[in-house]
């Protein structure tokens, strides 16, 4: 054993001058060499420290004269279990699942140790199918080795001097695998988003990689994004460009595995379409061709639509004139007409989708200017307006132009001449002189061209021209003349006429009219007085007099107003100093205008061709202020009468005046307004639907003008819609009946519908209300739905109802029992009568071999009783034969053959003999 030390000693022995002392295989002991020493003269060995070296059989041999002994001892030195020196011990071990696994405990003692194997903690007690244990215990193997097989191994080894202990820490690597089997057959819209599972492990965990299309997909690819250990990928935006192959690689150390997955990408139908323009135009009898070249996945089933109804089928586009070719994707107009004009839908379909393309198809039709009732050589007064019509059929639209002798006609430079967004009317606003001309209406298209030409005069009787600036200080043109005291005032009357109108003017005492001013006049008066320069400060404005009793004013300008000037009393103009007629009378000059000089100037114009008059009146100037109302909106029933008051408050008398949309009340202009108490109270006598919304009222003076509007909300009983309303309702037998009723008023009414006195409800068999009581249908009318049928509107206002007479028609038909076959013995007379019924009573025509018979008969044969009976007087054979009798109403016609057999004398025995 190490580190003990051993004496061996040869005791009792005779000793010869020579002694020695051998050890194993007889060689000699060097006590120096071999860590040995001898002591008590030889007799003893000692080994201080005893190594494995030291191990053997020792010999003592004593000798001497008289011979020689020996003495033979072995030695054995114990070792602990170590690790041999001739491998290193690496203490990880690495092993790869389904191969095998070898661990060895290469340790050596001496004695030989036991081995005792340990995974975990726990004694490894039984061998295995998988797990053996050779080679003197020192081999552990492990076949197919799996994860769990991972852990601490121990390797125990023992002697009696002493154990040792390995540990081999084992970490087993599995190649990559699917912990279950993945969905791998996708089926996906394109441009919609997938999720891919790739669920695979192994130690290490592998990397994975996804491949689509051949491609590596990164994280940066735009539509694609995986989950954070990359076991999901995520395709936001599936493409139509995708091939649909899409593979995951898991890797690591010791293995690789690849899944495939399958993406199936349905495509929604997209549609090239022929004519790209979608647009198609052809003269009447050409073909014409359009396609719908539809792709996707699965491939579309197209189908078409004409004129937005239901899909056509074969047999539909084939009555219609229409070819469908190209497996549906072309469909051709064979033989155009006008009805072929319209728009054609095809329509592409499949389970991801459809789409659609609309085509226009236009047949070209060359223009037609219809001739107007009111001829072409027209006449208008200067002033009147008159419109030049020029109504035009044609496909495609035509162009209008208009030409002026023979020259394109610029409106622009005329502003009483309109022409309509589509040309078909030339309008003159204000007939002038220079207007007289020919005008001709040029319509074309790309399917030919047409013309109209108007002769047009103008009439001009004495106009006097109005001044498109008024209220200018110091002038003016009739009624809106402002003027200052003491200041120069022209009242202008321009004329025009032909022959050239003679002028007048007059200061007329209709001014009287306006004398309830008369206290303001002398206050005014008597200021004047006594401050003369009032001449020269004092503003006057000229207004219009539209009445004896009433003025008005617009409420959309700053009117002035006050009294007459301290004068009344009017007289023919004479001229004199301060007042002089200038430009042949058509400037009324007053110089230094006085108060005097107020009052209303009448400018005449007279000609052979008429006369005209314009009205000049003259007048002076606190703001006023309105008495606010409690209530400015107000609620009111159609028809009910209604005040609104408008007192004013104001050191000067205000002139109380209402407008509506900005428009002056005047009791001429809507006789259901009327103005009273001096414009204080607006009387609506009636309320009518149309005067919702604002009434203003203005109170005007010298010094300013106030306003106070009304909102009124007029509530309207029902009204129906009877414009273009057919009451008598004719209608054949089985077909379908509509009746509409269009209701207004406020509230909206409610609709009902009465079959004489009876309620029609919605559970009636076949009357059917639609569109929320506005339409009824009646499906398949017979005899029994005709008579009155009534549509009542209601609403809290009141109600209107119209009542619809309805007729059934019957078409002609056979009458039961009617007899077909007629016989009658040759020279007898006999009438064939018509079987027919209907409703109305039908026409009746005869014809014998596609020839009519007409009233006046023909030979022996003539139509009597109103055309219902054929007479045939005396018989012949040759009148043998099938009379056909067709019978004609508005329901329809039929035609009801009867045969006649005329019998000779021959067979005249021959019946009776039989």
């Amino acid at each position: 054993m190490g580190n003990i030390g051993k004496q061996k000693k040869c005791s009792h022995w005779a000793w010869h001058l020579m002694m020695m002392m051998t050890s194993q295989d007889d060689s000699r002991l060097s006590g120096i060499a071999l860590g040995v020493s001898l002591d008590n003269r030889g007799r003893q060995v000692s080994i201080a420290r005893a190594q494995p070296i030291h191990t053997g059989n020792y010999t003592c041999l004593a000798t001497n004269a008289a011979g020689t002994s020996a003495l033979t001892t072995l030695l054995t030195v114990l070792t602990l279990p170590a690790w041999n020196d001739d491998t290193e011990f690496d203490s990880e071990v690495v092993g790869v699942a389904g191969e095998e696994l070898h661990l060895y405990c290469n340790v050596h003692a001496i004695p030989s140790p036991s081995i005792l194997w340990l995974k975990d903690g726990q004694v490894i007690t039984n061998e295995t199918d998988r797990v053996t244990i050779e080679e003197s215990e020192k081999l552990l193997s492990v076949s197919a080795v799996e994860g769990d097989d991972g852990g601490r191994y121990t390797c125990i080894s023992s002697n009696p001097a002493g154990t040792a202990e390995f540990d081999f820490e084992v970490s087993i690597l599995a190649p990559p695998t699917l912990a279950h089997l993945p969905k791998s057959e996708y089926t996906v819209l394109m441009n919609r988003a997938v999720s891919l599972e790739c669920p695979v492990e192994g130690t290490p965990d592998p990397d994975i990689e996804w491949v689509v299309d051949g491609r590596t997909a990164g994280d940066s690819e735009q539509f694609m994004r995986m989950s954070s250990a990359r076991r999901h990928l995520h395709i936001l935006r599936v493409l139509a460009s995708s091939k649909g192959h899409v593979s995951c690689i898991a890797t690591n150390a010791v293995g690789k595995l690849v899944t495939n997955y399958t993406l199936d990408i349905l495509s929604p139908p997209t549609i090239t379409a022929i004519p790209s323009s979608r647009k198609a135009k052809l003269q009447e009898g050409e073909v014409l061709t359009i396609s719908c070249k539809a792709s996707g996945t699965p491939k579309p089933q197209i189908a078409w639509v004409v004129a937005g109804e239901q899909v056509l089928t074969e047999s539909e586009l084939i009555a219609a004139g229409l070819e469908v070719q190209d497996e549906g994707e072309s469909l051709t107009i064979l033989d155009a007409n006008g009805e072929h004009q319209g728009r054609y839908t095809c329509i592409a379909s499949n389970a991801a989708g459809s789409a659609e393309e609309n085509f226009d198809v236009q047949v070209l039709l060359p223009p037609f200017i219809a001739e107007p009732e009111m001829g072409t050589n027209l006449e208008a007064v200067q002033g009147t307006s008159i419109s030049l019509v020029c109504v035009v059929d044609a496909r495609p639209q035509a162009t209008i132009i208009w030409f002026k002798e023979n020259k394109p006609l610029d409106v622009n430079k005329d502003p009483f001449i309109h022409i309509t967004s589509g040309g078909e009317q030339l309008r003159f606003l204000r007939v002038l002189p220079h207007h007289t001309d020919n005008y001709t209406c040029v319509t074309s298209n790309s399917a030919g061209e047409a013309m109209l030409t108007y002769e047009l005069k103008v009439m001009v009787p004495p106009v006097i021209i109005e001044d498109m600036v008024e209220n200018t200080i110091g002038g003016g043109v009739g009624g809106e003349t402002m003027g200052i005291v003491g200041g120069d005032v022209d009242l202008e009357c321009y004329t025009l006429g032909t022959p050239t109108p003679a002028l007048t003017w007059t200061k007329d005492e209709e001014v009287r009219r306006i004398d309830t001013m008369a206290s303001m006049r002398q206050d005014f008066c008597s200021l004047k007085a006594k401050h003369q320069h009032l001449t020269s400060a004092t503003a006057l404005i000229v207004i219009k007099a539209f009445a004896r009793d009433s003025m008005s004013f617009p409420s959309d300008r700053f009117w002035l107003l006050s009294s007459l000037l301290c004068s009344d009393g009017l007289e023919d103009v004479k001229t004199n100093g301060r007042i002089v007629l200038l430009e042949d009378d058509q400037i009324l000059r007053l110089n230094e205008a006085q108060t005097e000089d107020s009052g209303r100037y009448t400018c005449t114009a007279t000609s052979a061709s008429g006369s005209a008059s314009r009205d000049f009146v003259v007048i002076i100037h606190s703001p006023p202020r309105i008495i606010s109302q409690l209530d400015t909106n107000i609620d009111v029933i159609v028809n009910q009468p209604l005040v609104l008051n408008c007192e004013a408050e104001s050191s000067l008398k205000a002139v109380i005046s209402w407008t509506r949309h900005g428009r002056p009340v005047m009791r001429y202009s809507d006789p259901n307004l009327q103005v009273r108490r001096g414009g204080e109270e607006l009387h609506l006598l009636r309320v009518r639907e149309g005067d919702g919304g604002p009434f203003t009222c203005v109170a005007i003076n010298t010094a300013g003008h106030d306003t106070l509007t009304y909102t009124l909300t007029v509530q309207v009983p029902p009204t129906i819609e009877r414009a273009n309303l057919r009451q008598q309702i004719t209608a054949i037998e089985k077909q379908n009946v509509n009746m509409l009723c269009e209701a207004s008023g406020s509230p909206l009414p409610s609709v009902s519908w009465y079959k004489g006195s009876m309620l029609i409800t919605p559970e009636h068999p076949h009357f059917e209300i639609l569109d929320e009581g506005e339409k009824l249908q009646i499906i398949e009318v017979d005899k029994s739905d005709e008579g009155i049928i009534t549509c009542s509107a209601k609403n809290p206002a009141g109600q209107d109802s119209v009542s619809f007479t309805l007729q059934v028609l019957v078409s002609p038909s056979v009458a039961p029992e009617a007899a077909t076959e007629v016989t009658v013995n040759e020279g007898e007379s006999i009438a064939l009568n018509c079987p027919v019924e209907g409703d109305p009573a039908p026409s009746i025509i005869w014809s014998m071999d596609g020839t009519i018979i007409g009233s006046s008969g023909r030979d022996n044969i003539d139509v009597i009783n109103n055309q219902w009976s054929l007479r045939i007087t005396r018989a012949r054979n040759e009148n043998s034969g099938v009379y056909t009798c067709t019978a004609t109403n508005a329901a329809g016609i039929t035609d009801i053959p009867i045969t006649l057999f005329v019998l000779g004398e021959y067979l005249q025995m021959y019946g009776k003999l039989h």
